[in-house]
C-alpha cells in the first residue's frame, strides 16, 4: 500500500470517528431537548391551568357566599365578577383539555367537564340565591368541592408526569454523557495508537535508510537494504541499493588507480633532493621525505603523526621550525608587523660539518584560497644551500681580510691628514688646506665603508658576540639619541619621545641594540626636512617591546621597501656609506630573536621599527592565543 494511501486512510478514519462523535452528541442533544420541551410545554401548562382553575373556582365560591350572606351587595358587581371568573375558568379548562396525554387524565377531565356543566346553571340565577341563600350556598359548595377534587387529581397526575419526565431527562443526560465519554475515549485511544504506530511505520525504514546513507558517506559501499515496503519509501530504498551497487563498482574500478597515483606521488616526494614536510591543519606531520627526516635527525616513519611542538624540547631543528611556523602564522593573521627573514637553517651533519638549508612555509587550501575554501595544512620545504653558503663565506672572508688590511693604512692616512691640518706642525695656504680637508674627508668615508664591511662579514659569519644584560628600554633610547643632538640642532629638528610606562627590562646587548636605534635616527635626520619633527615611540605589544622612529620626509614606495634591508642597497645617494646599515641592523635584531620592518608611503614620511621579545622565549601558548 502506498504511503500516501496509508496516511489518507488514517486521516479519514479519524474524521469518521469525529463524525460519529458529533452524530451521537446531536442525537442525545435532540432527545434531551424533546424531554425538556415536554416538561415545559405540556405538563407545566397543565399544572398552571389546574392551579388557575382552582383559583377561579375559589373566587366564584367566595362571591356566591358574599352575595348570599351580605345584605345590600351590589348585584351588578356580582354578575361582573362572576362572568369574569367564568371566562377564566373556561379558558383554563380548554388549555387543560388540549394538554392531556394519559388516559387517567382524560377520565378525570370528563368528570370535571360533567361537574362544570351541572354547576353552570346556578351561575345564571342570582335571584334564587337571594330567596334561599342557605340551601343555595350548600349546593354551590357541594359542586365546587367535587370540581376542586377532580382538578386536584389532574394537577397531581401532571406533577407525577413532571417527575417522570424529569427522571427521563436525567437518564437521557447520563446516557449521553456515558456514550460521549466512551466515544471520546475510543477516539483518543485510536488516535494515540495511530499517532504512535503510523510514524513508527514510516520512520523505521527512514532511519534504516539514514543509517545506510551514513555508511555510504564513510566509504562502506557493500551494505544493502533487504526489507523494503511496497510504497514510496520502498522505491527510495531500492534506488539506494542501485546507487550503492554502482558506487561499489566505481570504487573498485578506481581504487587501484588511486593507489597507484598515491604511490607515484609518495615516490616523487621521497626522491626530491629538497626536504619536504607536509603538516595537516593541527600541525601533525602527514608526510615527510628522507631529506627532511635527516635534517630532523629521525627516521621519517617515526616522525609521522607527531607535531613539531611535541619535539621542541629534545630537537633543536624542530624547535627552530616550530618558532618559524609560529611567526609565519602571526604574520598571516596580522599579529606580527613583518614576516621573519631568517630563512636559513644551520645544522651539524654526521661528519661534524655545518649544513645550511633555506626554508619556506606555505599554507595549503582545499582549492583556491581566494574562494575561501577550507584550510588543510602547511608545506615546509628545506633546500640545501650549503655550497652557496660556503661560497658566500669564502667571499666574506676575502672581504674581511681585504677590509682589515685596508683599515690599517687608511687609519694611518687619516692620522697623517689630521696632523697635516694641525697648525702646530706648520701652516698651509688656503688651497693646500682645502685639498688636505678633501683628502681627509675621503679617507674617513673609506674608513666608514671598510668598517661596515668588517661588521657585515662578522655578522654573516655568525661572529657577533652578544654581551647581554638587563636594561631599561628608556636607556637604549638615551644611548641612541645623545650622539645625534648636534645634528638635530644643525637642521632645527624637533625630537619627541613617547615611552610607555612600566615597561619590563630587556635582556639584550645594549650597545648593539642602541646602535640599531641610532642608525634609524641617523637616517631619519638625513631625510627629514629642516624644522620638521621626528618621533620616537617605545611600547609593549604582546610579548614584545617595539621601538619605532617616524619621520616626515619624502617617504619610500612599496617597491623600494621590499629591498630596503638587503646589502648594498641605497634608495637615495644622500649618505657616504655602502648601504649596509639596515642590513646589519636586521642581523642584529634577528640575533635577538626579534623582527624589523618599515611602514612608509611616498610624501607621507617613514616609520622604521624593530621588536624584541622581553622574555626571549616563544612557547606553544603564544601560538594558541592568536
Amino acid at each position: 500500500m502506498k504511503l500516501k494511501t496509508q496516511i489518507h486512510i488514517g486521516y479519514f478514519f479519524i474524521v469518521a470517528l469525529s463524525i460519529l462523535l458529533a452524530g451521537v452528541f446531536g442525537y442525545y442533544l435532540q432527545k434531551l431537548g424533546k424531554a425538556s420541551d415536554d416538561i415545559l410545554n405540556v405538563h407545566y401548562r397543565s399544572v398552571k391551568a389546574g392551579e388557575e382553575l382552582l383559583q377561579s373556582l375559589s373566587k366564584m365560591e367566595q362571591i356566591f357566599v358574599k352575595y348570599a350572606i351580605e345584605e345590600g351587595y351590589d348585584k351588578e358587581k356580582f354578575k361582573e365578577v362572576l362572568f369574569r371568573e367564568k371566562r377564566i375558568f373556561q379558558s383554563n379548562l380548554f388549555i387543560l383539555e388540549n394538554s392531556l396525554e394519559a388516559s387517567e387524565e382524560v377520565e378525570v377531565l370528563l368528570k370535571i367537564r360533567h361537574d362544570w356543566e351541572e354547576f353552570k346553571p346556578y351561575l345564571w340565577n342570582p335571584d334564587t340565591v337571594s330567596r334561599e341563600p342557605v340551601r343555595y350556598v350548600g349546593m354551590i359548595q357541594d359542586h365546587t368541592e367535587n370540581l376542586r377534587a377532580h382538578i386536584r387529581d389532574v394537577v397531581n397526575l401532571n406533577h407525577s408526569a413532571l417527575s417522570k419526565n424529569s427522571r427521563r431527562s436525567q437518564e437521557i443526560y447520563h446516557n449521553a454523557r456515558t456514550y460521549m465519554v466512551l466515544i471520546i475515549a475510543l477516539v483518543i485511544i485510536i488516535s494515540g495508537l495511530a499517532a504512535y504506530f503510523i510514524p513508527q511505520r514510516i520512520m523505521r525504514p527512514v532511519e534504516n535508510l539514514t543509517s545506510m546513507i551514513r555508511r555510504i558517506s564513510s566509504g562502506e559501499y557493500g551494505h544493502r537494504i533487504y526489507e523494503s515496503p511496497n510504497n514510496e519509501l520502498g522505491e527510495l530504498m531500492r534506488a539506494y541499493n542501485d546507487m550503492s551497487v554502482k558506487l561499489e563498482a566505481y570504487e573498485f574500478s578506481n581504487l587501484s588507480e588511486i593507489r597507484a597515483q598515491k604511490g607515484r606521488i609518495e615516490s616523487i616526494i621521497r626522491s626530491l633532493n629538497e626536504g619536504l614536510i607536509i603538516l595537516d591543519e593541527e600541525q601533525k606531520i602527514v608526510l615527510i621525505n628522507e631529506v627532511a627526516g635527516n635534517v630532523l635527525g629521525s627516521d621519517e616513519n617515526d616522525l609521522r603523526n607527531r607535531t613539531l611542538s611535541s619535539m621542541v624540547h629534545d630537537n633543536p631543528v624542530a624547535q627552530h621550525l616550530y618558532k618559524e611556523l609560529i611567526h609565519f602564522e602571526q604574520h598571516y593573521r596580522g599579529a606580527a608587523q613583518s614576516r621573519s627573514e631568517d630563512n636559513f637553517l644551520r645544522i651539524i651533519n654526521k661528519d661534524g660539518e655545518y649544513e645550511f638549508y633555506a626554508k619556506d612555509i606555505t599554507r595549503v587550501y582545499n582549492g583556491d584560497k581566494d574562494n575561501e575554501n577550507k584550510f588543510i595544512g602547511y608545506i615546509i620545504t628545506l633546500k640545501d644551500v650549503t655550497s652557496f653558503k660556503n661560497s658566500d663565506e669564502t667571499k666574506n672572508n676575502f672581504i674581511a681580510t681585504v677590509s682589515h688590511e685596508l683599515k690599517t693604512p687608511l687609519s694611518a692616512m687619516n692620522m697623517s691628514m689630521m696632523l697635516l691640518l694641525d697648525q702646530r706642525f706648520g701652516s698651509l695656504n688656503d688651497e693646500q688646506r682645502n685639498i688636505a680637508q678633501s683628502m681627509r674627508k675621503e679617507v674617513k668615508r673609506l674608513i666608514k665603508m671598510v668598517s661596515e664591511l668588517l661588521d657585515l662579514s662578522q655578522v654573516e659569519a655568525g661572529h657577533i658576540d652578544l654581551e647581554k644584560e638587563n636594561i631599561c628600554p628608556s636607556l637604549i633610547v638615551e644611548y641612541a639619541k645623545v650622539p645625534l643632538e648636534s645634528e638635530l640642532e644643525e637642521k632645527s629638528l624637533t625630537l619627541t619621545i613617547h615611552i610607555e610606562e612600566e615597561l619590563p627590562d630587556l635582556h639584550v646587548d645594549a650597545e648593539k641594540v642602541s646602535w640599531v636605534l641610532h642608525n634609524f635616527l641617523s637616517n631619519a635626520i638625513r631625510f627629514s626636512h629642516p624644522h620638521s619633527q621626528i618621533e620616537v615611540e617605545v611600547f609593549r605589544d604582546l610579548n614584545y617591546i617595539e621601538f619605532s622612529v617616524k619621520d616626515y620626509g619624502p617617504g619610500i614606495n612599496e617597491e623600494n621597501q621590499a629591498k630596503l634591508f638587503k646589502k648594498f642597497v641605497q634608495i637615495e645617494k644622500k649618505g657616504s656609506g655602502l648601504g649596509l646599515g639596515l642590513a646589519i641592523s636586521k642581523e642584529v635584531i634577528q640575533v635577538h630573536e626579534g623582527n624589523i620592518g618599515v611602514e612608509s608611503a611616498p610624501g607621507k614620511g617613514s616609520r622604521f621599527f624593530f621588536r624584541i621579545p622581553f622574555t626571549g622565549i616563544m612557547t606553544e601558548n603564544s601560538f594558541a592565543t592568536l
